[in-house]
């Protein structure tokens, strides 16, 4: 594995943590689908929320969370939060997707920063 994917499963497991801590249920990690990926999918309130994690080093020059996902990315992880809801029965649940950025400040700590409704959803 490389260095480059153990810092990005490192994050992922960082933010899962993250928002365990803060009352969020974790339902499945790295789901996927024809139109991606999904981090993580967790429930809080009677909602879904699609977590996209973003782990980066540079002491934040990179950016915030809203500046990670673009029109792109946007794009597809709204695709792949319908694709899930269909797949499983869950059409019509109130859902959001949020941005967890991870940054590692020292061995085994992180920077967590929660941006919630990051991506907006399409209206018809």
């Amino acid at each position: 594995m490389s260095v480059r994917a153990m810092l990005g499963l490192a994050g992922e497991q960082a933010a899962a943590r993250y928002l365990k801590r803060h009352g969020y249920r974790i339902v499945d990690r790295r789901w996927s689908c024809r139109f991606g990926e999904i981090d993580l999918i967790v429930e809080k309130d009677d909602q879904v929320i699609f977590v996209e994690v973003k782990t980066r080093t540079g002491g934040g020059s990179f950016g915030g969370g809203a500046a990670a996902v673009g029109f792109r990315k946007s794009a597809r992880l709204r695709a792949a939060a319908f694709s899930y809801l269909q797949a499983n029965g869950l059409v019509g649940c109130p859902f959001r997707i949020d941005v967890v950025t991870v940054e590692p400040v020292g061995f085994g700590r992180f920077r967590i920063s929660h941006l919630p409704a990051v991506v907006e959803e399409e209206e018809d």
